[in-house]
């Protein structure tokens, strides 16, 4: 197995773009109204509150993940089916500032726990589930 040894500047430019990401969502969805944020394209598809939903879901599941790695603890990775959990829990129905606000919130955390690591953590893996 190849592994990537993740530079100093690398690593700089990675936690930027983490960074930047929680305003790029909140441009994305500016300026849709309620009937675009819950338009289904297809009856299978998920609408943009749900996709939103989804996104802050997902950044807790990678949150967990990247503090696992962090501490030794990656092998194997946590899996939780979050795909389920739009529908599950009616995310249309949600008000969108919650779920990018909760994404941004968690985000930060994502951010800081990213420049705490120390130079040794950056090299550490783990097995996708």
């Amino acid at each position: 197995m190849v592994y990537h040894v993740v530079e100093s500047g690398e690593r700089r430019w990675l936690i930027k773009a983490v960074r930047e990401m929680a305003g790029e969502l909140y441009q994305q969805f500016a300026g849709v109204d309620e009937k675009g944020l819950r338009y289904r394209p297809f009856a299978s598809d998920w609408c943009l509150k749900e996709l939103a939903g989804h996104l802050r879901d997902a950044e807790h599941l990678y949150q967990r993940q990247i503090a696992l790695i962090a501490h030794g603890r990656g092998d194997p990775l946590p899996f939780e089916p979050i795909d389920l959990l739009p529908e599950e829990r009616d995310y249309r129905d949600e008000p969108l500032r919650r779920f990018l606000q909760d994404y941004s919130d968690m985000r930060e955390e994502t951010v800081w726990l990213l420049y705490s690591l120390e130079e040794e953590q950056w090299s550490m893996t783990g097995s996708h589930p």
